[in-house]
């Protein structure tokens, strides 16, 4: 057993168990919160073993002045996929940022396979010399580069989860011939603008507002957003239908009369002339077939029996 190994065994670890964490979302994301805990408890061992350290009654150290590129290409050998990340944000470095600077667009890509495939990886020591060496401070806690790691993964992830729901609803309706696109140009910064053609350019006539998702806990952040942005729609651009959709992630109503309420609470907001939950993209599309002429491709309709059927017998829909 090496001496950072010793160290590792005789060292408290509640004083660096990322379960101590707050967490931004509590009640939420939970799969995402055990891998990023998981992360951090195989980043302080990996850290502690392949590192130069110095231990305290209370705390680990990281000696980085002390690190040769030996010590990284070990550390990174056993996982790259997080210590590469955990690295790189220790420098206050972000993925885009490390790759532009180092030219090595799949960096963070590397899994252990890929990364002994090739002994010299010129992308990881130009890295380690020309990033970690010059923007690493010289000692940090290792409980800073754990919490570094968590707090940036717990925003990363987050943000990609609230993210992606509004190009489902793109997707969705690309798939029914509608043409959409975000347009943060536009007053408001709408990411939902639908039109029967393209180029899709706002209009009085056009359909657009905000498509979001959110916790439980952080929604009603995301419904004044959203109201903001139909509210700045209407005054200075005169849109004239603006809709509010939301995803309340690991939500279900319990009865239609919560629902409703729930609805009403998001309509007291100005702005909104309709609102939408993330299980009712069906009756949205019936609002926009009511506004244009648009003819639906019965081959790309959706599995959902109910949703098809809807499409099927809305006249507005055929020519």
């Amino acid at each position: 057993m090496t001496h950072n190994q010793t160290q590792l065994k005789s060292f408290n670890k509640s004083c660096i168990d990322p379960q101590d964490f707050s967490r931004a979302y509590p009640g939420d994301y939970n799969e995402l919160y055990d891998e990023i805990e998981e992360h951090c408890t195989q980043l302080a061992t990996i850290f502690i073993e392949e590192f130069p350290i110095t231990a305290t009654e209370s705390r680990v150290i990281i000696d980085f002045d002390a690190a040769t590129t030996t010590h990284y290409l070990n550390a990174i050998t056993r996982n790259p996929e997080i210590v590469l990340k955990a690295l790189a944000w220790t420098c206050h470095l972000s993925e885009r940022t490390a790759r532009e600077f180092i030219d090595a667009p799949h960096l963070f890509n590397r899994s252990v396979a890929d990364f002994n495939a090739a002994t010299t990886d010129d992308a990881v020591t130009t890295f380690i010399e020309d990033g970690c060496k010059d923007y690493l401070p010289a000692t940090v806690p290792v409980e800073t580069v754990l919490l570094r790691y968590f707090r940036t993964k717990e925003r990363n992830c987050t943000q990609h989860t609230r993210g992606g729901f509004y190009a489902e609803v793109h997707e969705m309706l690309e798939m029914h011939g509608f043409a959409v696109t975000r347009d943060h140009s536009a007053p408001g910064r709408p990411n939902i603008v639908v039109a029967e053609d393209t180029p899709v350019e706002l209009s009085t006539e056009t359909i657009a507002g905000k498509a979001v998702s959110a916790s439980r806990s952080n929604i009603q952040k995301r419904i004044k957003q959203a109201s903001a942005c139909c509210e700045t729609l209407a005054q200075d651009a005169g849109v004239k239908t603006r809709v509010g959709i939301f995803e309340i992630q690991n939500h279900e109503f319990d009865s239609m009369a919560d629902r409703e309420q729930f609805r009403d609470n998001i309509e007291n907001h100005d702005g909104f002339t309709h609102v939408f939950f993330s299980d009712e993209l069906g009756d949205f599309i019936m609002l926009c077939t009511t506004q244009f002429d648009v003819t639906v491709d019965e081959n790309n309709l959706p599995d959902d029996d109910t949703d098809k059927q809807l499409l099927l017998t809305n006249p507005a829909i055929h020519e």
